[in-house]
């Protein structure tokens, strides 16, 4: 069983949804995805990503190079442009 939590953007609030497959997750996530940011209910636990992989992927995208979704580029996060005037590369 895959328990997700939808939030609809524009009337903030919020509503749980219950899946039998990982199909019918992916399904409501991407038939909503313009209206609803969807996330799994942590305090259940969540669900096994190794069992949904596919859901995982869909919830949780990567960059090509493995890390989050919110990747910058080469050094994968972004950095201010003051940190780049004095040569800093993400605060270091």
């Amino acid at each position: 069983m895959i328990q997700l939590e939808a939030h609809i953007c524009d009337q903030r609030r919020s509503y749980r949804v219950t899946f039998a497959t990982e199909a019918q997750a992916i399904q409501f996530v991407q038939a909503r995805s313009s209206t609803h940011v969807v996330t799994e209910i942590e305090e259940d636990g969540g669900f096994d990503y190794d069992a949904y992989p596919k859901l995982c992927d869909l919830l949780y995208p990567t960059c090509e190079h493995g890390m989050t979704g919110a990747c910058y580029g080469s050094q994968h996060y972004y950095f201010d442009e003051e940190e780049q005037a004095r040569g800093m590369l993400n605060g270091y």
